[in-house]
């Protein structure tokens, strides 16, 4: 996982991209508590702009992915995220869904913890198992944020500040 401090959201070389990402960010600033949206660019780069209710950590789930890197970025507001290193931990998935790209996990451990905020983006590879939309205060109801879903070609190839 790397967490890269930056307002500054123009993270690809490819213009169409970054174009594509604040469109995404302009979707997710729009959406009602509760809701999301999927927006394609092509089957190597998606969003999904989103508006999530934030909750407690014991009621969100660990999740990884083997298909597409994720990058959060949130648009308002902040999150807590709890990271496991797949590759340093014991971890398996008790549901594995290729199609859909995602490996749910069940684990008490928590090996890092971050706040995200508008001017931190999260990286997350192919081996951090991560838990998202966790509340860090009790003040905190929602999320707006966008998750980009990038290829790993695509991403080494494009990605600024890899």
């Amino acid at each position: 996982m790397k967490i890269i401090i930056s307002s500054n959201h123009e993270l690809f070389k490819d213009s169409v991209m970054n174009d594509f990402l604040k469109e995404s960010m302009m979707v997710a600033r729009s959406l009602d508590t509760g809701s999301y949206d999927k927006l394609m660019l092509n089957e190597d780069f998606f969003s999904i702009p989103q508006n999530t209710l934030l909750k407690d950590s014991k009621d969100c789930i660990y999740e990884s992915h083997k298909k597409y890197i994720d990058i959060h970025i949130v648009v308002k507001g902040k999150e807590a995220v709890e990271l496991i290193d797949l590759a340093k931990s014991s971890v398996v998935p008790y549901e594995a869904n290729y199609d859909n790209d995602y490996f749910l996990y069940h684990s008490d451990t928590v090996e890092k913890r971050i706040i995200l905020d508008e001017i931190q983006i999260a990286v997350f590879d192919f081996d951090d198992v991560h838990k998202v939309g966790i509340k860090s205060t009790n003040d905190e109801v929602s999320v707006r944020k966008v998750v980009l879903k990038v290829t790993k070609s695509l991403f080494e190839k494009e990605f600024i500040n890899e």
